[in-house]
């Protein structure tokens, strides 16, 4: 936070962690009058400050999934061995690719400073992911299981199987 305090003084900033995160008050030490914390925010109030934020900087968690659906481009690096494959796979869709030391970060706001370059990467994360992928993915299960019922159903007439019922 420091280092994006001291590069951008005048930008409007929002950090969302835990009131638990053990350098809590190290952020709130390196926070301006431009810098907004915002302890154990619940899911709707991140998604409004997601929807009103021009660009994040995010561990290659869930978080970049949530993004991008929204189409906010950002900055990703990852902190852990379990969040490589997603950092791999999320800066080649658009988010800008940056390790988790302060200067790649700052290389990768960088990059992100002109509208034009946000709202590219914009269009292209939320092509990437639907917003209603969950449904797509419940209605095709359904017409999955449909039809290797009808396929079973078939399959003990072809064996002259009658099913009664009760």
């Amino acid at each position: 936070l420091k280092a994006v305090v001291e590069q951008y003084p005048d930008a409007k900033k929002t950090i969302v962690i835990s009131r638990f995160y053990k350098k809590l008050k190290e952020i709130e030490t390196a926070a301006d009058k431009n810098t907004q914390i915002v302890l154990d925010a619940t899911d709707e109030k991140i998604k409004r400050l997601m929807l009103a934020s021009d660009a994040a900087i995010s561990a290659s968690g869930q978080t970049l999934s949530e993004l991008a659906v929204l189409g906010i481009p950002g900055v990703a690096f990852y902190v852990a061995d379990n969040q490589l494959r997603n950092w791999k796979s999320w800066t080649a869709k658009g988010f800008i690719a940056a390790g988790a030391r302060v200067d790649e970060i700052m290389d990768g706001l960088k990059q992100l400073e002109p509208a034009a370059i946000r709202q590219r990467n914009s269009r292209r994360l939320q092509k990437t992911i639907s917003s209603n992928g969950t449904f797509k993915i419940v209605d095709a299960l359904i017409k999955k299981a449909a039809e290797q019922k009808q396929k079973r159903k078939r399959a003990g007439n072809k064996l002259g199987i009658r099913r009664i019922k009760n």
